[in-house]
């Protein structure tokens, strides 16, 4: 590498020597040419395992969530300074445990969410810059580590403040399985709406946190709850990609069959959104659900005929007569919590094939009234004891979309009763985990904390009150 010393002009004293090597292309390393706003080929420096605290994880033993990775195991300093660390309790065990693992874009983005739910601020510190790094002198590295995280459990702050707070711990609960049901059948359902695949990611990370506790004893008296909350985990990655299928899935042969021939409503659209119900169903490749080449009533009939020891006397009687005088007598947008299962049995499933090979077998959801809150505290909702006197609902559907469904889930319906005692699904407008909780943290999500403001509002008096305090800012400008 060759170096010169620049004379300068006029007699004035030499440029310090500079890198002048050049690659292939003429350009120097780490400047750029002002001619041609070329950048150099500046090496980028690596960032070292140090700056990422003393527990980080090396690259070579890659992210921490491959599917046989273990945690090593505790060296006796590090359990004893973890004794020490953990009186701070979750907020340290955040931050110990973002430096075990390489979090990419979305793990993170998960992760600060299911913080977020549960009440922890991950929010980037605003104008914090290098503020308080000249003190570190003295400093251990867990300390260090510890004045730049991000993850805060506030000692302090205004009682507004959608985050735990010493002004508002009252309103908290201690509660795992609680947040990772609520994020899990919330915030993750909505995430995954157009991304299907941040379902087993965003499992995967919580999951991996629980075990992270776990392992690293952080708050052993509430051991119990973690083992359910990671309990959840292993149900939600069944049920949550089951809630989507059973979505397009529905209503199902049966259902549709009731709907062509029954539900003549104009204003029929209402209950769907402002569209045609008969439209909505769709294969697993998304294309739409075409009729099975067999007749509505002829799929009415046998099913009725085949389902003769459930549907009772009516409803047999009025399948083997004219389908024309069966009414629709009431129509409901109900909410459901599935109670029973009752899946045709191979006998049954036989006698459906002899009947037409076209005729899907169908069982019976046999499910109770519920009450899907929509986390909204000032709308007037049933007691249990309301709820349990409305009595069971019943109705049939495929056995194939049956087989998704768990007991414990929770549906919204559009409901139809025949006035042959019969009932039908024309919709089906939600489909829940078993874990369902709708935590009030989700109303909080986009809630900023109100500044003062000095400035008089518009009254009868001064009507005009906001266009003044914007003409005087004009002016002081």
């Amino acid at each position: 590498m060759a170096t010169a010393a620049i004379p300068a002009p006029g007699g004035a004293p030499p440029v310090l020597p500079v890198d002048v090597s050049a690659d292939s292309t003429g350009a120097v390393p780490g400047r750029v040419d002002m001619q041609t706003a070329v950048a150099g080929n500046k090496k980028r420096k690596s960032k070292g395992i140090a700056a990422r605290g003393p527990t980080a994880l090396p690259k070579n033993r890659g992210s921490g969530f491959e599917e046989y990775y273990a945690e090593p195991p505790l060296t006796v300093d590090e359990f004893e300074e973890e004794m020490d660390l953990y009186h701070m309790r979750i907020e340290t065990s955040i931050q110990r445990y973002r430096a075990r693992r390489r979090l990419d874009n979305d793990r993170t983005n998960l992760f600060n969410r299911y913080l977020s739910v549960g009440g922890i601020d991950c929010t980037p510190r605003q104008f914090n810059g290098a503020m308080g790094m000249h003190e570190t002198e003295g400093m251990t590295a867990s300390e260090k580590k510890t004045l730049g995280a991000t993850d805060i459990v506030s000692q302090g702050g205004s009682a507004l403040s959608k985050y735990y707070v010493s002004d508002n711990s009252h309103l908290w609960a201690v509660d795992f399985s609680g947040v990772v049901s609520g994020f899990f059948s919330v915030s993750l359902r909505n995430l995954a709406c157009s991304r299907k695949q941040l379902i087993p990611v965003g499992i995967d990370v919580v999951d991996n946190f629980m075990r992270y506790l776990q392992i690293h004893d952080v708050c052993p008296e509430y051991d119990e709850d973690i083992k359910a909350a990671r309990a959840i985990c292993t149900q939600a990655h069944t049920e949550l990609p089951n809630c989507f299928e059973v979505l397009r899935q529905m209503p199902g042969q049966f259902n549709r069959a009731c709907t062509k021939l029954f539900w003549h409503e104009t204003d029929s659209s209402l209950f769907h959104g402002g569209l045609d119900p008969l439209q909505w169903a769709v294969d697993p490749e998304g294309n739409e659900v075409k009729d099975d080449g067999m007749e509505n009533d002829a799929v009415f009939r046998a099913t009725v005929a085949l389902q003769k020891n459930v549907v009772g006397p009516t409803a047999l009687a009025a399948a083997k007569g004219d389908l024309s005088e069966i009414r629709v007598v009431s129509t409901k947008i109900l909410d459901l919590e599935i109670a029973s299962l009752v899946t045709p049995s191979d006998e049954k499933r036989q006698q459906y094939a002899e009947k037409d090979e076209k005729l899907r077998p169908a069982g019976i959801v046999i499910s109770k009234h519920y009450c899907i809150e929509a986390g909204i505290a000032n709308q007037p909702h049933p007691s249990d004891e309301e709820l349990a006197a409305r009595g069971m609902v019943a109705f049939f559907l495929d056995a194939t979309t049956m087989e998704m469904l768990t007991v414990g889930m929770k549906l919204r319906v559009v409901m139809h009763e025949l006035s042959c005692d019969l009932n039908f699904v024309s919709a089906i407008k939600e489909v829940l985990p078993s874990f369902y909780m709708y935590l009030p943290q989700e109303l909080m999500t986009e809630f900023k904390e109100p500044d003062p403001n000095e400035r008089e509002a518009p009254s009868e008096d001064m009507p005009n009150a906001d266009d003044d305090a914007m003409a005087d800012a004009g002016k002081d400008e």
